[in-house]
């Protein structure tokens, strides 16, 4: 490892006394602790940069400004309703930024460090260089060291790809960003912070920057061409408004030119640009998200990656380990059975005391052992093999004695092994683990383990969580698919899964001695798994996501670690391995496998409601474009017509039903609903397939009435019946996104209902100052009777008939689509 300088004198000190706090407050002083903030890191001054500076937001406070400056008061509604959007968006980006950093405090890696002779936790950003770390199984390695003392298993495939765990003895160097995998070793700090080989190789690959959803990513592209647009759209709205007045205001100055500016070209022509903008559309995703992340983390729920919200809406499989889920993780010996003495006056109580002793395991099985038989000095031990997922036992000599196995059936080598299957599937069946003990009296120095003679056999009852069942029921109900991954014996983990409720728990494989293509084969072929190895659980959400699942993955060890990065989702508790919670999106801090149902659905809820609201939001953009360019070729045509050219007649005030009621109102209800309903299809095809049909539709009711309507009762008149007719047709657009109605979905359209026609009564009716939408009550009779009202009854009846079609055709699609998908998993089961 190269060496770097460091403005300090450096020390050596044994691994059992450590620096003394002198020289931990001298490194302190002079700043070499491992605290360096990564520059990926947000800060509130970025959150508002992020907030407001967008391309819409810039685009309608352009707008905003030179309305003001012609003191069009009343068309700046729309101000209303992006300010609202802004201030609920920073806010909640805010306060989940508070919340996410202040529950991460609760899970920030705390390491052993010898100071002064003591142990001692310290949080992983408070070591200093030349402290000495005492690293333990589970541990991330959070700087650069070299082992002073003891032997580990480093697991180092987030730096080179290597999956199988490397050892590391005394003088070996460990890497920041590798994980220990099993066994013990003191070590030295040598690099810290920026200086780290991970840091340096972020740096490098510039890796620092999280993936967005497919949402996002389709979001910014539908954003980018729609900009092209609106700019588009703008520069020859200019030009045509300007072609079509020069003859008027070119004769004029001063205040007529203002007067004219003002009424026939700076209203219109905002009005025509402010439809073209999904206002709060972007925002409101953000925001709801952020909601999501803050209702989570108050169910101890932390989402480290916000996007993955998304992801677990589409989730349809569930990958799970049977212990610490279905399991609550702690275990029972509930029985002993001895098959051979080992010697004369050897006690075998006293034999597995003293294993327990030089082992000092600390998984659920080894807990399990001590609680059953103790520790004792009374066989001590000069060489030991920790337990490691791969080998599936754990051993260690005993001076005077020999050699003790302690591990799986048909892992520890025993001599005729056959004739204990059927004690072993016996218990088995009964949904109980089983240890064999094995032993010899040839005393080992390496890994490689004799033949040995089976002492006993020691049975181990996992305790079954009281809610399991009925959070099986809960996916199960709910198009989530459950498989059970366990290391342990395919048998036993069958008989637990049944009894949780797990579907064709019976119908189970042990891939022990299975190659890579028959792993991927029995993926989607069974839900219980036995004997799995960490690089299998990798392959088996491989090929999970190779046909077309969509897979969350919930893990809390170091064998996890490769199947939770490879899944779309990984889900890990607080007390898992570092390596676990680095690598997962999403921790559960109270360790409660219950939080599961609530976190899927919570994704469900956030992103079904938002393709109903974005569907409002991109109806109306693509009613806008449609229509701007329906008048823009019309306004061409009759720029030199004796009439006077036909230019885009509606003001920002036309569409305040619309935009506020609908749009505001009823999209913010609407996000709010209860819905766990898994996500299918693609999120922007989804949203586009039901506002283009509708926009449409829309946009040909408004071309109608011009044709038709607009020569006999005038321009005024026009705008005001087509204001009727959007905010009416808004609302039967709100009903189609709504289908099937719920409860809380038709409370929503009636309470819209009220709202609009309140709104419409107090514009007609009331006094001139509240008329925000240009309905003036002495006009009302006059643009509201003979062909106006016939039409606007006509167009909206067939604007009705078209959303219904629209909808079948749209259900009939998606319920085509849906037999194909699970046509398809048949082909592939």
């Amino acid at each position: 490892m190269e060496e770097v300088t460091y403005n300090i004198k450096r020390v050596n000190k044994e691994y059992n006394k450590g620096l003394s706090k002198e020289e931990v407050n001298e490194r302190v002083e002079k700043k070499l602790v491992n605290n360096y903030v990564s520059k990926s890191h947000n800060t509130i001054a970025k959150l508002i940069f992020k907030n407001v500076f967008t391309f819409f937001n810039i685009w309608q406070f352009i707008i905003f400004i030179i309305l003001v400056c012609f003191k069009k008061w009343s068309s700046c509604g729309f101000m209303v309703v992006l300010l609202a959007n802004l201030i609920i968006g920073l806010y909640q980006d805010i306060r989940s930024k508070k919340i996410i950093d202040k529950l991460k405090l609760t899970t920030k890696g705390r390491i052993t460090a010898i100071r002064d002779e003591k142990e001692e936790l310290i949080d992983s950003d408070n070591i200093v260089i030349d402290d000495i770390l005492l690293l333990k199984a589970g541990d991330a390695i959070p700087c650069d060291c070299k082992v002073i003392k003891g032997k580990f298993y480093v697991d180092e495939s987030n730096l080179t790809g290597e999956s199988l765990p490397v050892e590391k003895e005394e003088d070996s160097d460990v890497l920041s960003g590798s994980y220990v995998t099993n066994g013990q070793a003191y070590v030295r700090v040598l690099k810290i912070g920026k200086d780290t080989y991970m840091e340096i190789l972020q740096a490098k690959t510039k890796k620092l920057k999280v993936s967005k959803s497919q949402m996002y990513i389709q979001l910014d592209k539908l954003f980018k061409i729609l900009s092209t647009f609106v700019i588009t759209f703008a520069i020859l709205d200019i030009v045509q408004f300007a072609i079509a007045g020069y003859d008027t205001y070119s004769h004029l100055s001063g205040n007529e030119l203002y007067k004219y500016l003002s009424d026939s070209m700076v209203g219109p022509i905002a009005g025509a640009l402010i439809t073209m903008i999904p206002s709060g559309m972007y925002l409101l995703a953000s925001t709801t998200l952020c909601v999501s992340v803050i209702n989570l983390a108050g169910k101890k729920v932390i989402v480290q990656d916000m996007y993955s919200t998304e992801t677990l809406a589409r989730v349809d499989t569930l990958c799970i380990d049977k212990t610490g889920t279905i399991t609550d993780g702690t275990m029972d010996v509930v029985e002993v059975k001895i098959l051979k003495e080992a010697g004369n006056h050897i006690v075998f109580e006293d034999l597995i005391a003293s294993f327990n002793k030089t082992l000092n395991d600390t998984n659920f099985t080894a807990v399990a052992l001590m609680n059953k038989f103790g520790t004792s000095d009374k066989y001590q031990s000069d060489f030991k093999v920790p337990f490691n997922s791969k080998n599936k036992y754990s051993a260690c000599n005993l001076k005077g004695v020999g050699t003790l196995v302690v591990g799986a059936y048909k892992f520890v080598p025993i001599r005729n092994e056959e004739q204990y299957q059927n004690i072993i599937e016996s218990y088995s069946r009964k949904g109980l683990r089983t240890l064999v003990v094995g032993y010899s009296s040839e005393e080992i120095n390496s890994e490689k383990i004799p033949m040995l003679d089976a002492l006993a056999i020691i049975v181990i009852k996992d305790n079954i969580r009281k809610n399991a069942p009925e959070i099986i029921s809960w996916f199960n109900n709910n198009e989530v698919d459950v498989k059970v991954i366990s290391g342990d014996n395919a048998l036993t983990v069958s008989e637990i899964s049944s009894q949780v409720g797990i579907k064709n728990a019976k119908n189970y494989i042990s891939l022990e001695g299975l190659n890579d293509e028959e792993v991927k084969k029995a993926a989607t072929k069974y839900n219980v798994f036995g004997r799995v190895s960490p690089e299998q659980k990798e392959l088996i959400v491989e090929a999970l996501k190779e046909s077309k699942h969509v897979v969350a993955m919930f893990g809390d060890g170091i064998n996890d670690c490769l199947s939770l990065k490879k899944a779309d989702v990984g889900i890990t508790i607080a007390s898992a391995s570092k390596a676990a919670q680095n690598v997962a999106s999403i921790v559960v801090t109270d360790d409660d496998f219950a939080r599961l149902p609530e976190v899927v659905g919570q994704g469900r809820r956030v992103i079904n409601n938002l393709k109903k609201v974005c569907s409002l939001f991109l109806t109306k953009t693509v009613f806008s474009l449609l229509l701007n360019l329906f008048f823009l070729v019309v306004g061409f045509i009759t720029l030199k017509s004796t009439g006077g050219a036909k230019l885009w007649p509606f003001h920002v005030n036309s569409f305040y039903p619309w935009q506020i009621i609908v749009n505001g109102v009823g999209t913010f209800l609407l996000s709010l609903e209860p819905n766990t309903e898994r996500l299918k299809g693609k999120f922007l095809s989804s949203v586009l397939k039901h506002a283009i049909p509708l926009g449409t539709g829309l946009a040909v009711g408004v071309v109608i009435m011009f044709l038709t309507v607009e020569p006999s009762v005038g321009e005024k008149e026009f705008v005001a019946l087509c204001t009727y007719f959007m905010s009416i047709t808004s609302l039967f657009i709100l009903f189609v996104i709504s289908v099937p109605f719920t409860k809380y979905r038709a409370s929503v359209a009636f309470i819209l209902v009220i709202l609009m026609v309140s709104l419409f009564v107090a514009c007609i009716y009331g006094p001139n100052q509240i008329n925000l939408i240009h309905l003036n009550g002495n006009l009302a009779p006059r643009y509201l009777k003979h062909i106006s009202i016939y039409v606007l009854l006509l167009t909206s009846f067939i604007y009705v008939l078209f959303v219904i079609m629209v909808k079948i055709i749209l259900n009939r699609k998606e319920n085509e689509d849906d037999q194909n998908r699970k046509s398809y998993q048949r082909q592939i089961s």
